[in-house]
């Protein structure tokens, strides 16, 4: 029964934790690099947005992420053809919100891109944290 008790109480922190961000308000974000198999970049890129974005939509409205981009390379560096950028509320990053976001994935019904999956698509080739130390915000957004 201590045990069954000690479960449940975690079940709660980490619900609880994934709906409201700590006090560490610093932005933290998450850039995935993403490659594409050959001639499968715009395939890739729909895959991204029908499936991804789509998950990270409903992950901001449930204040998990406090935003996402995805955006495309545009220079001489063909190493990569993609980069998904996530902030998060804090430095726990994915870690923190973990549980409630595999919940959203598992509920997501995926699109297949002419019957292909991600594997067959392309490939995270790297991910890396930032933390976010200033930020600008335009006036011509």
């Amino acid at each position: 029964m201590k045990s069954l008790t000690l479960a449940l109480a975690l079940l709660i922190a980490l619900g609880a934790r994934a709906q409201s961000p700590s006090t560490d308000s610093t932005t933290t974000w998450t850039h995935t690099y993403l490659k594409a198999k050959p001639g499968s970049r715009q395939a890739l890129r729909t895959f991204v947005e029908q499936n991804w974005l789509v998950m990270d939509a409903q992950a901001v409205a449930q204040r998990l992420f406090k935003g996402y981009m995805l955006l495309e390379n545009a220079s001489a560096d063909t190493s990569y053809d993609f980069v998904v950028a996530v902030a998060y509320f804090d430095t726990s990053a994915y870690a923190g919100v973990a549980a409630a976001f595999e919940q959203i994935r598992r509920q997501h019904r995926k699109v297949l891109i002419n019957g292909k999956d991600f594997p067959q698509l392309g490939a995270v080739i790297r991910s890396i944290q930032l933390i976010e130390r200033a930020r600008h915000q335009s006036k011509l957004d």
